[in-house]
C-alpha cells in the first residue's frame, strides 16, 4: 500500500519515490479479471495505481519492482541543539540543502531525548536534531559530500551533540526509527507540503509552532528537504514541493486523546496558508480536507475510475465521499 501512496522511503530525495521503481503490477479489477499493468499494458490503470493509495480501484496481487543495491558509501553526520536554536539552525538546513549532493537524505526533527515518559513537559528539554545520511558509491565520496555541512554548521558552540562522518547501515538507521515509533501507543499524524516559492524565513516561520512545542514526550516533528525540485514521472502521484513537514503525535493513555488531537488540528490549520497540499500516506480526510494530487490529476483519476469500476465496487477516499 505504501507504494500505491507514493512510498517516501530511504533516500527519497535522491532515488525518488518508491512508486517510481514500480515497473509493473498485477491487478484484480472490479469485474474480477486479472490483468497486468505497465507503461505499455493498461497504462491508465498503471498511471492510477502509482499514487492513488487507498482510493485505488483494484486489488494489487503482485508488484514488479526495479531494485537497487545498497551503496557502500553510507555515512552519517548528526547535530543536536536545544530547540531554542531553531531560528538559527533551520535557515541553514534549508539553504545548504539546495546546493547539497542529491544523494544525501536531509532530515530535521524536533523530539524529546530518548522519548522520555515524564508527565510534566516543563521538566523535559526539547531537542532539534539534524541528520544527514549519504547514499554514495564510496566512503570517500560520502565524506566529501558531508563536508559542506561540517564546514558551514551554525551555532557550533551551542550544539549538544556533534557526531560527524559516522559509518552506518540501514539496520543501524532503523534502530532510532523503531524507538521513535513505539508499539502499543495511540497515534495521530498529519503533514504538509510547504510552498517552494516562499522565502526561507517564511518557511521557518510557518513550521515554527510544530517544532518548538509538542503535546507529549513521545510526539515528534519531521522535516524532509526535497531540493532540488524535479519533474515527477507521469503518474497519479504528482504533488511535491521542496519542503515536507510531518508530525506524529504519540501518546499512551486514552485520556490524552483530545489534547493531542486538538493540538494537531490547531497547528495544521495555522499552516494552511503556507501549504500546497499533503502527502496521502500521512493524511486523514475525515479531519482535514486538502489537495493531495496536482491540479487536474484528481479529475483524471476519477475519469479512469469510471472506466475500470463503473459501478463503484471499490470505495474511494474516506472523508471525501461528497466531492
Amino acid at each position: 500500500m505504501s507504494r500505491l501512496q507514493g512510498g517516501m522511503g530511504w533516500n527519497c530525495r535522491g532515488w525518488g519515490w518508491a512508486a517510481e521503481s514500480i515497473v509493473g503490477i498485477d491487478v484484480v479489477t472490479a469485474e474480477g479479471n486479472s490483468v497486468h499493468c505497465s507503461e505499455s499494458s493498461n497504462p491508465d490503470l498503471f498511471w492510477s495505481a502509482r499514487g492513488s493509495g487507498p482510493g485505488f480501484f483494484g486489488v494489487v496481487t503482485q508488484f514488479h519492482l526495479q531494485s537497487r543495491p545498497i551503496p557502500p558509501g553510507l555515512l552519517a553526520s548528526t547535530y543536536v541543539w536545544d530547540i531554542n536554536e531553531y531560528d538559527s539552525v533551520m535557515p541553514w538546513v534549508i539553504e545548504t540543502s539546495r546546493v547539497a549532493n542529491p544523494d544525501i537524505e536531509i532530515v530535521a526533527l524536533s523530539l524529546y531525548p530518548d522519548h522520555t515518559y515524564g508527565t510534566d513537559l516543563s521538566e523535559q528539554r526539547l531537542n532539534l536534531v539534524v541528520h544527514f545520511l549519504t547514499f554514495n558509491p564510496s566512503i570517500e565520496i560520502a565524506r566529501k559530500s558531508l563536508e559542506l555541512f561540517a564546514d558551514t554548521v551554525p551555532r557550533k558552540e551551542a550544539a549538544l551533540v556533534i557526531d560527524e562522518y559516522q559509518v552506518t547501515s540501514i539496520a543501524l538507521e532503523c534502530v532510532d526509527q523503531y524507538k521513535q515509533n513505539p508499539t502499543g501507543h495511540r497515534y495521530c499524524a498529519d503533514n504538509a507540503w510547504i510552498h517552494s516559492h516562499l522565502p526561507t524565513n517564511e518557511v521557518v516561520k510557518a513550521m515554527r509552532n510544530v517544532f518548538v512545542s509538542l503535546p507529549s514526550t513521545q510526539t515528534f516533528t519531521l522535516y524532509f528537504n526535497m531540493a532540488p525540485e524535479r519533474t515527477l514521472p507521469d503518474m497519479a502521484l504528482s504533488l511535491q514541493t521542496e519542503h515536507y513537514l510531518a508530525v506524529y503525535s504519540i501518546w499512551k493513555d486514552a485520556k490524552d486523546d483530545e489534547k493531542c488531537q486538538s493540538w494537531m488540528r490547531k497547528r495544521f490549520d495555522e499552516m494552511q496558508p503556507y501549504s500546497a497540499g499533503v502527502y496521502l500516506g500521512d493524511s486523514d480526510f475525515q479531519v482535514r480536507k486538502t489537495p493531495f494530487l496536482a491540479p487536474g490529476r484528481r479529475e483524471k483519476l476519477e475519469t479512469i475510475r469510471k472506466v475500470w469500476d463503473p459501478h463503484g465496487l471499490f470505495c474511494s477516499y474516506l472523508g471525501l465521499e461528497k466531492e
